[in-house]
């Protein structure tokens, strides 16, 4: 449709090629390749403050994609105890073993979907089941809309990208400042800063979002919510 034509153009603008493979039954496969020049400034890579490196976290979701890209992000920012839970048994089980180990659990991420009936009595028996003066649990949601469950501390909307995950866990204990290593350019140095683009989509959410994202990293942005507007 329109998307593949507007892909199109983009790419060869860029001097690449777009392709296509598709299998009856089985749908489209649309890959593209450009002509890039490999960067040779160092690039900005979010690191943890060692403190939050030491922190014991217990990472509870039974859905097995999103609890592999967390646990791998925490421990490429060498958070040296990542343990994983999958079932509301297999939490209290975690934190009970990590109390008797005397090193309690100081990070709880939760799916809430775990708790299967009473979310709030799941949430009261996991803060009940740690003595960690940093005790914080963060609930791991699809949706955009916080839960009302007494006892969460934050919240991260999935699927979770290492910039909101760094920021909570930052917030959480008191860190604000971002950290990192390499250099981080603001906005208004980017080679981007004051460019212009043309937002096309028609999800009022999806274009609040995009519009956000877009114009704290320095686009100037104008909106279309259709393609005919976007040609016109």
């Amino acid at each position: 449709g329109l998307g593949l034509s507007i892909s199109s153009h983009l790419i060869e603008a860029m001097g690449g090629t777009i392709k296509l493979s598709s299998a009856v039954g089985h749908g489209s496969n649309f890959h593209f390749t450009i002509p890039v020049e490999k960067l040779e400034d160092e690039h900005a890579v979010l690191v943890l403050p060692e403190p939050l490196k030491k922190k014991h976290m217990l990472l509870a979701d039974n859905q097995e994609l999103s609890r592999d890209i967390i646990e791998k992000v925490l421990k490429s920012w060498s958070v040296t105890d990542v343990r994983l839970a999958t079932t509301k048994e297999d939490v209290f089980s975690q934190l009970e073993q990590a109390e008797r180990n005397n090193n309690p659990i100081d990070m709880v991420f939760i799916n809430l979907t775990m708790a299967n009936q009473s979310a709030e009595g799941f949430i009261n028996r996991i803060r009940e089941l740690s003595t960690s003066k940093d005790f914080c649990i963060v609930e791991l949601s699809t949706s955009n809309e916080r839960c009302s469950v007494k006892g969460i501390d934050c919240f991260l909307s999935k699927p979770v990208s290492q910039s909101n995950l760094h920021d909570t866990l930052l917030s959480s204990y008191g860190f604000s400042e971002i950290t990192h290593s390499g250099t981080r350019q603001e906005p208004d140095n980017c080679w981007f800063s004051g460019a212009r683009l043309l937002l096309v989509e028609d999800n009022e959410v999806n274009r609040e979002v995009a519009t956000e994202i877009l114009q704290e990293a320095g686009f100037e942005i104008d909106i279309c919510v259709n393609g005919e507007q976007a040609i016109s």
